[in-house]
């Protein structure tokens, strides 16, 4: 469900790779979308700190697609966007 999938990034989410939203959403799209078969995403060792309206997680994603597996430590900023998070910036990081 990409509509669902992209509307948890904020209005003013910046992507890491330089690309702009627009096309970084795209990218995701052709990645993503269309793809047959499970995704299972797992989350540990998760840290959140609060500052006011913003949040920074970091945690270890263990990612399974069947024909793809991967285990990467990363960190989201958060911001309140109305009643909910959402994802400001992502990064993967060691």
């Amino acid at each position: 469900d990409m509509p669902a999938y992209l509307a948890q990034y904020h209005a003013d989410f910046t992507p890491d790779e330089g690309l702009d939203r627009t096309r970084w959403a795209q990218l995701r799209h052709q990645r993503i979308a269309g793809k047959s078969g499970r995704i299972t995403v797992f989350l540990r060792d998760i840290d959140i700190e609060f500052d006011g309206e913003q949040a920074i997680a970091t945690f270890v994603q263990d990612y399974d697609s069947g024909n793809y597996h991967d285990s990467t430590r990363k960190r989201l900023r958060l911001a309140r966007a109305l009643d909910h998070w959402k994802i400001l910036n992502e990064q993967s990081i060691d």
